[in-house]
C-alpha cells in the first residue's frame, strides 16, 4: 500500500514534477520521462519532413510523473523518514514549550518579591531564551526541508536515467509528460515500466538530516 503523502511531500513532488513536465523531453537532450509499459510495435511512428526535405520517423511515448513518485518505494521510505523526524521535532518543541511556560510562571510569581530592575533583567533574559528557542525550531524545519528536497532529487535523477534507458530500448526520440497530452493510446504509456524498474533499482534513499 502506498503511504499517505504529507502536504509538504505533495507540494515538493508537484514542484519536481512540474520542473520535469515543463519541458518536451527528447532523446537528444537525454531528458526523457514516461506511464504504462508500451508494446514496442505500437509506439506511435510519424514521418516528418524537415525544411531541408529530409524525412525522419518520430517515435513517441508518455509518462505520468506524479504517479511514478507516488508509487516509488524510495519515495515512500522518504515519507516515512520525514514523518519520523517531524514527530521527534514536535516532541522536542513540546518539551521546550513546557519548560518556557514553567520559567514564565516562576517569573510572574517573583514579581513583587524582587526589585523592578532585577525583574526587568529576568524578563529580558526570558525573552532572549524564547527567541533562541524559536530560532532553533526554524533551523530544524529548514534543515528537514532541505534534507527532504535532496532525497527527492535522488529519486528524480534515477527516474530520468531509467527513462533514458527505455528511450534507447524502444528507440524513442520524443517522450512527453502525460499531463500535457489530451489523449494517448495506452500502449504508448510507459509509466508502469518506469515504476517497476525504479523500484528494482532504488528501494530506498537516505534522508540526511543533521541537527
Amino acid at each position: 500500500m502506498v503511504a499517505e503523502t504529507t502536504e509538504s511531500e505533495s507540494d515538493l513532488v508537484k514542484q519536481n514534477s512540474k520542473s520535469l513536465e515543463g519541458k518536451i523531453l527528447t532523446k537528444d537532450t537525454k531528458r526523457v520521462i514516461t506511464d504504462t509499459k508500451p508494446q514496442h510495435d505500437n509506439i506511435v511512428k510519424k514521418e516528418i519532413t524537415s525544411s531541408s526535405g529530409e524525412k525522419f520517423i518520430t517515435r513517441v511515448a508518455v509518462v505520468d510523473i506524479q504517479s511514478v513518485f507516488e508509487h516509488s518505494l524510495a519515495a515512500q521510505k522518504i515519507r516515512e523518514s520525514i514523518n519520523s523526524i517531524s514527530q521527534k521535532i514536535d516532541i522536542e518543541v513540546s518539551a521546550k514549550q513546557r519548560e518556557l511556560k514553567e520559567i514564565e510562571a516562576e517569573l510572574i510569581k517573583k514579581r513583587g518579591t524582587i526589585d523592578e530592575e532585577e525583574f526587568q533583567a529576568r524578563v529580558t533574559e526570558f525573552s532572549k531564551t524564547v527567541s533562541e528557542a524559536q530560532q532553533m525550531v526554524q533551523s530544524k524545519k529548514r534543515a528537514l526541508e532541505q534534507a527532504h528536497a535532496q532525497a527527492i532529487i535522488k529519486v528524480q535523477e534515477q527516474i530520468t536515467l531509467i527513462i533514458e534507458e527505455l528511450a534507447e530500448k524502444y528507440e524513442l526520440n520524443l517522450v512527453l509528460p502525460s499531463i500535457q497530452v489530451l489523449y494517448i493510446n495506452n500502449d504508448m504509456n510507459i509509466t508502469l515500466e518506469v515504476i517497476s524498474t525504479l523500484n528494482k533499482k532504488l528501494k530506498s534513499v537516505e534522508v540526511k538530516y543533521n541537527m
